[in-house]
């Protein structure tokens, strides 16, 4: 749509820059209208050019910086249209309006200026510090035949922003919108188990998500690391609660460009693995948590909420220190 219309502005100026040719060679014209029709011919050009466009992003990229020191804005995802028993099933049963709550109080505690909006994945995220998807392994798609939001994603991590997941392998689903359901964003390998039965698997390393982040993520359930003995890095020593424990059923190993907020487990044949980290990208931030944080279903985990809320704090206010 808005590829249209800067094609259409182009047209409108070339159109009116014909007309102002035709009054330049007929009989005098006031000048008051040669002079409106020139600054409409300029404006037109600017916005089907782009200039608009990139001249108002830069400028929003300057603005979210400067927010980090006054009221640094925070978006919460609210595209997918859950029903009670769809939160009940979910990874995360944690409702946006909940983060919201969540987010404000960390940030009250640390004397952090912030403005938590809701917000839809459509909107213009440039002046927005971070963006939270409150979906667990799902993802609200624009356009799923384009990859509309997650390339939107992505561009606005590596321009500097922070995208936070809060449980499971971050994209594995998508939502559509048209369709309002979920579906497999993780392309499928068939293999033959049978002659009559071909059997399909989905790697994690194959999900959209994974794969441009350059990950490597396992599954863990049912493994010596399920039951997990929390212990937080350097730098984030001080969330440490005594004792503390987590059913970890997914973990990313650690690669260069991944910085472990809890304390990894090294893995023979894998390498050191963790379930919630740091992963750098172009100038941004992708905080990844990977734990179940459902009431019901993984009650142990629920502290890990406040845990994300208080990283989420500490990366803002270190940015503006």
């Amino acid at each position: 749509m808005r590829e249209t219309l800067k094609a259409l502005a182009l047209l409108f100026a070339g159109a009116i820059a014909s007309v102002i040719g035709g009054i330049l060679l007929s009989p005098p014209v006031p000048r008051f209208y040669i002079y409106v029709s020139s600054a409409a011919v300029i404006i037109l050009i600017l916005y089907g050019s782009g200039a608009v466009s990139k001249t108002w992003h830069s400028y929003n990229l300057i603005r979210r910086k400067g927010k980090r020191i006054f009221a640094a804005k925070i978006g919460i995802l609210t595209d997918i249209d859950w029903k009670p028993e769809d939160w009940d099933n979910a990874w995360s049963d944690t409702i946006p309006i909940e983060w919201k709550k969540e987010i404000e109080s960390c940030a009250k505690q640390t004397e952090l200026k912030i403005r938590v909006k809701l917000i839809s994945i459509r909107q213009n995220l440039d002046s927005y510090v971070a963006v939270l998807n409150p979906y667990g392994g799902v993802y609200p798609e624009a356009d799923i035949m384009k990859s509309e939001s997650l390339n939107k994603i992505f561009d606005y991590v590596s321009e500097g922003g922070i995208f936070i997941n809060i449980s499971d392998i971050p994209g594995y689903w998508q939502y559509n919108p048209k369709l309002k359901r979920i579906l497999d964003a993780t392309p499928p390998i068939y293999y033959g188990v049978t002659p009559h039965y071909v059997e399909a698997i989905r790697k994690f390393e194959l999900t959209p998500f994974i794969k441009r982040m350059g990950l490597k993520a396992y599954n863990t359930e049912g493994t010596p690391v399920h039951n997990w003995k929390v212990e937080f890095t350097e730098g984030f020593s001080n969330l440490n609660k005594a004792g503390m424990q987590l059913k970890v059923q997914r973990t990313i190993v650690v690669e260069k460009n991944v910085k472990p907020i809890i304390k990894p487990v090294s893995v023979e044949g894998i390498g050191e693995m963790t379930p919630l980290c740091m992963v750098y990208y172009g100038k941004g931030i992708f905080i990844i948590s990977l734990p179940g944080i459902n009431k019901k279903r993984n009650p142990e985990n629920i502290e890990l909420k406040r845990i994300i809320s208080q990283v989420l704090s500490r990366l803002i206010k270190g940015a503006a220190e």
